[in-house]
């Protein structure tokens, strides 16, 4: 049996300003970092390509891929450096609208995110939800290292130091094993 535990995420309060956790989960199957130099695959049910922006925004049920790193979204924009082969280096991937990312390990959804190549970095904003496996952490920005695979959430405050929506905290659900006896067995107190 499991027991659910609904935490605040109160330690962030003692060691940092904005609200903020990180944790390592952004890792391959084999728990190594994803690699980032395999090539990126991009589906999508529409195509345009703006050479003279060095952009091609993909539309529509989009899916893309790089080894074991997924993201899907309504609209991808892929920018791009001319020369170099068919299309240039890829350097950013600026995704909007019902945003997900995954790895083996983890799975994230937002507003949008942006993923810099260059650096190595995803970056997702609006509504971020974190999961793994049945734990949830749930904030306004995340970003995920994927070089070290350590990912990091932050709540939102705006500019009149007011909080977001809600209360503009990180929140986590965390579920842990119960040391409890099943099938209502109740240890006796009499012992």
């Amino acid at each position: 049996m499991m027991r659910l535990l609904v935490l605040p995420i109160l330690l962030i309060a003692v060691i940092a300003a904005p609200p903020a956790v990180a944790q390592t989960g952004f890792l391959s199957a084999g728990g190594q970092p994803i690699d980032t130099s395999a090539p990126i695959e991009v589906a999508a049910d529409s195509l345009e390509v703006r050479q003279e922006d060095q952009v091609a925004v993909f539309e529509g049920n989009v899916d893309a891929n790089q080894g074991e790193l997924r993201l899907q979204a309504n609209e991808l924009e892929v920018h791009y450096l001319s020369g170099g082969g068919a299309g240039g280096e890829i350097t950013q991937l600026n995704a909007r609208g019902n945003v997900h990312v995954s790895s083996p390990r983890e799975t994230a959804r937002g507003d949008s995110a942006v993923y810099d190549v260059l650096q190595e970095q995803v970056t997702m904003v609006g509504n971020v939800v974190l999961s793994q496996g049945a734990n949830v952490i749930q904030g306004d920005r995340l970003t995920i290292d994927l070089v070290t695979g350590r990912s990091r959430i932050e709540g939102s405050v705006n500019a009149a130091g007011e909080s977001g929506d809600s209360d503009g905290r990180v929140r986590g659900l965390f579920t842990i094993p119960s040391d409890e006896p099943s099938d209502g067995d109740t240890p006796s107190s009499d012992e």
